[in-house]
C-alpha cells in the first residue's frame, strides 16, 4: 500500500507544473531568435512578437497586437532537456509538447506541433519551433 501511495505521489509530482520551477521562469521576455522547421526566421519577422510573459501557470504571447494565453499543465525538470506541456485557452483539445532550458536570463523553448516531444533544444525537427528569449528587466 505504501508503494502505491509513493508511486502516485511521484507520478503527480512529475506531471504537474511545480510552483518553484514556474517561479524561476516567471517574467517577461523578448524574442531574440527563432527557428521553424530547422530554418532561422528572419529578424524582421521577429518584430511581430512583442513579448512572452510567464506568470504563475500562464504563458501569454503578445504578437502583432493580439494576446494568446496558454496554461502550463506540466513541467518535468528531471527530464533532459526539461519538459513542459501547454494548453492554449482557445483550443483546450490540443496540447503542445515542449522542451526548455533556462540559463540566467535566457530561456530557450522548443515546441512541437505534433504528438512527439522535442528531444533536444536544436529546433531542427520538421514540426518544431524554437524560441530564444531574453528576460526583460529583473
Amino acid at each position: 500500500m505504501k508503494r502505491q501511495i509513493l508511486s502516485v505521489a511521484l507520478f503527480v509530482a512529475a506531471t504537474t507544473a511545480p510552483a518553484a520551477e514556474l517561479k524561476d521562469l516567471a517574467g517577461t521576455y523578448k524574442v531574440t531568435a527563432m527557428h521553424s522547421g530547422g530554418a532561422a526566421v528572419p529578424a524582421d519577422a521577429l518584430k511581430a512578437f512583442e513579448s512572452f510573459t510567464i506568470a504563475g501557470d500562464k504563458l501569454t504571447v503578445q504578437r502583432a497586437g493580439t494576446s494568446k494565453v496558454a496554461t502550463i499543465t506540466k513541467v518535468d525538470v528531471a527530464a533532459k532537456p526539461a519538459e513542459f506541456d501547454l494548453v492554449y485557452e482557445d483550443n483546450k483539445a490540443a496540447t503542445l509538447l515542449g522542451a526548455y532550458s533556462l540559463d540566467k536570463n535566457t530561456l530557450t523553448l522548443v515546441l512541437s506541433h505534433g504528438s512527439v516531444r522535442p528531444n533536444s533544444l536544436d529546433g531542427k525537427g520538421a514540426i518544431e519551433v524554437k524560441f530564444v528569449l531574453e528576460k526583460v528587466g529583473k
